[in-house]
């Protein structure tokens, strides 16, 4: 999200608090907060394993391949993710790069947790679609999702009973 302190971060301490209850290490990341330049196609990725631009993605990379667990939350924005998130998966193509020649595999799951404005969950329609890409081409398989729509009435994701309880007990369940 591109507010540490808005609804999508709220969801983000949730879910931190719930994975360090079950022992995990955790690592938040705001992708609005870091350098992250633009994937432009070039491929060279797919020669060396790695990005021709050296940025923040060079912190990023080494944290998603030793996560067991990668959490997004993210609002819809105009039907998709916000800018910096869609830079960072993007830019990921260089992690699916560097596992498919050096045919590395690892065993983590994703989980997604959402919000949106308007009521009704065909508003989420447009991210799953771009998350469950960006999860299949890093060959992450998606255990669960949260979404909670509405926001634009609700305002603030506290006051929504029960949301806290689900966004733990869905990583409880998938940390195992």
């Amino acid at each position: 999200s591109p507010r540490a302190d808005g609804n999508c971060g709220i969801l983000a301490s949730w879910a931190a608090q719930a994975a360090r209850a079950k022992g995990a290490t955790v690592q938040v990341i705001y992708p609005h907060d870091r350098y992250i330049r633009p994937c432009i196609g070039c491929y060279q990725c797919y020669n060396t394993g790695t990005c021709i631009y050296r940025d923040e993605m060079d912190v990023i990379i080494p944290a998603l391949e030793h996560a067991r667990l990668l959490v997004i939350c993210t609002p819809v924005y105009t039907n998709t993710v916000p800018a910096g998130l869609k830079l960072l998966q993007d830019r990921c193509q260089a992690y699916h790069a560097w596992r498919t020649l050096t045919a590395s595999s690892s065993q983590k799951n994703g989980l997604v947790f959402a919000v949106a404005g308007r009521k009704g969950m065909e508003n989420f329609t447009c991210i799953q679609s771009t998350l469950r890409a960006f999860l299949n081409n890093l060959s992450i398989p998606l255990a669960g999702e949260v979404l909670v729509d509405r926001m634009d009435e609700r305002r603030d994701i506290r006051t929504i009973a029960g949301v806290a309880e689900q966004v733990q007990e869905l990583v409880h369940r998938t940390l195992g």
